[in-house]
């Protein structure tokens, strides 16, 4: 693992997984930094007065991890795994413990990705299996979305109007509602030649960002 400064020069790199990392969140408060992979752990790294950081936790799971989210407003790190599992952690002020508050039986396949919305209590997931979950931790529901048309590469959320934009191997976007739990697919947005491989939302601006492996990527004006 490398950190790069905001001028794209490595700074520093660490050792702690030993197979491919397949996601990094980040605390903008405490400048802590969580990675999963799959060697089936997840970490949490500390930073030191040197400007290098410190692995403070390493939890090891069953399969391989291969998302993973943070909730900075309710201290919980949330995992999705190779067998479709999602699983809860919250952990303690020095994030060197950890205890599990949720295991959810979420997809039949991996999970690809995982994001939180910490004012609705809810977490939205994708997977390999086509399918967008939606947890509810207030009633413990689980409410299934609309199939989509290829595994589910990338997911980002919009929270002010909650709708989902669900990245897919099967080259389009879509657009999806979750307000109503009723899941309604708003729309399908189609200009990469390729798999989707990220998406991203500013709700402030209210621009959708999207990289394809076709090599580009797309800005996209999502208005209201």
């Amino acid at each position: 693992l490398c950190l790069y400064s905001i001028m794209l020069r490595s700074v520093t790199s660490w050792k702690g997984h030993d197979d491919i990392i397949n996601c990094v969140c980040y605390d903008d408060k405490d400048k802590v930094v969580f990675t999963c992979s799959d060697d089936c752990s997840f970490a949490a790294w500390k930073p030191l007065p040197t400007g290098d950081y410190a692995c403070a936790l390493l939890q090891y799971l069953p399969k391989a991890v291969s998302a993973l989210a943070w909730d900075a407003g309710r201290r919980r790190i949330i995992t999705g795994t190779a067998a479709g599992v999602i699983q809860v952690f919250s952990l303690s002020p020095d994030y060197e413990q950890c205890n599990e508050e949720h295991l959810i039986q979420a997809h039949s396949d991996r999970v690809t990705a995982i994001t939180i919305d910490s004012t609705q209590d809810i977490l939205v997931s994708g997977g390999r299996d086509k399918f967008v979950r939606v947890y509810d931790f207030r009633t413990n529901s689980l409410y299934n979305g609309p199939i989509a048309p290829g595994w589910i590469t990338s997911i980002a959320y919009d929270p002010v109007g909650q709708r989902v934009f669900v990245g897919t191997y099967d080259v389009c976007i879509l657009i999806m509602d979750i307000s109503t739990r009723t899941h309604k697919l708003l729309n399908t947005l189609s200009a990469h030649k390729g798999s989707i491989r990220c998406v991203a939302y500013d709700p402030r601006k209210k621009y959708l960002f999207s990289g394809s492996f076709d090599a580009t990527v797309c800005i996209w004006d999502i208005g209201a």
